[in-house]
């Protein structure tokens, strides 16, 4: 089966991209425990504070899968609503050529 990567790309309302971002390091630990995720990791826009990105990567849609159905994480995902502007974007790709 074939890597899995995504983009994710959430929108904080004004002001709100340290709350969001303080919020989301919950998730993590356990994260760091899903065998299948190869690479999970948050990024803030250096051009917009409320503006944060996710580059996600799984070894194949099993894993993708199980971390999508995590009962751990739900909990903080929904939680999020109340602090994100609109809801987030996502782009599910193959990887073609990855480096380090």
């Amino acid at each position: 089966m074939s890597q899995i990567s995504l983009f994710v790309t959430m929108k904080a309302k004004d002001g709100k991209g340290p709350e969001l971002i303080e919020t989301l390091e919950a998730v993590f630990s356990t994260v760091d425990k899903e065998e299948g995720t190869i690479h999970y990791g948050m990024h803030q826009a250096t051009n917009d504070p409320d503006t944060i990105m996710f580059f996600e990567m799984y070894k194949d849609n099993d894993a993708f899968q199980a971390h999508a159905t995590n009962p751990e994480t739900m909990p903080v995902l929904a939680s999020i609503g109340n602090i994100l502007d609109g809801s987030p974007s996502m782009v599910i790709t193959t990887p073609v050529h990855v480096l380090r």
